[in-house]
């Protein structure tokens, strides 16, 4: 049985490795509420496709998050053994495990993309972003941006 020291101790290096992902999730947050802020004076349906595609990164994002975390503690419990060649290969992995979920998931969404707003109700939305997406297309073609 730990004493209080040792325990007070463990508990000031969690919280310490805590930080960095508390701020990561409270900026992730408020980007979405800054995204909301900005879209808001567009009127209700830019506010509801905010809302609507809020949902759906969350989704996306999970699966990201997910292996980020089993990568962090395969790698953790290799350095934690001494395992250092353990380690370098569960990071060398992870980086072709990152590569492959991601090519996974892009070509879901863009899939999925077209159809999505129809399957939430939304599909008067999915015109509307499409005008978006061709408005946005034009005017980074025009500043140079997209060729």
């Amino acid at each position: 049985m730990p004493n209080s020291n040792e325990v007070r101790s463990i508990i000031r290096k969690a919280m310490r490795l805590s930080v960095p992902v508390m701020l990561e999730e409270a900026l992730g947050t408020a980007v979405q509420y800054v995204d909301a802020a900005m879209v808001g004076r567009l009127g209700a349906s830019a506010s509801a496709a905010v809302g609507m595609t809020s949902s759906v990164s969350w989704m996306v994002n999970s699966p990201i998050w997910a292996m980020g975390v089993a990568v962090m503690a395969v790698i953790s419990r290799a350095e934690g053994a001494g395992d250092y060649r353990r380690s370098k290969e569960a990071a060398v992995q992870s980086v072709w495990l990152a590569v492959g979920v991601g090519a996974l998931l892009t070509a879901v969404t863009q899939l999925i993309a077209r159809p999505l707003p129809g399957w939430m109700g939304a599909e008067e939305f999915g015109a509307e972003l499409e005008r978006f997406n061709a408005d946005m297309t034009d005017v980074l073609g025009q500043v140079g941006l997209l060729k």
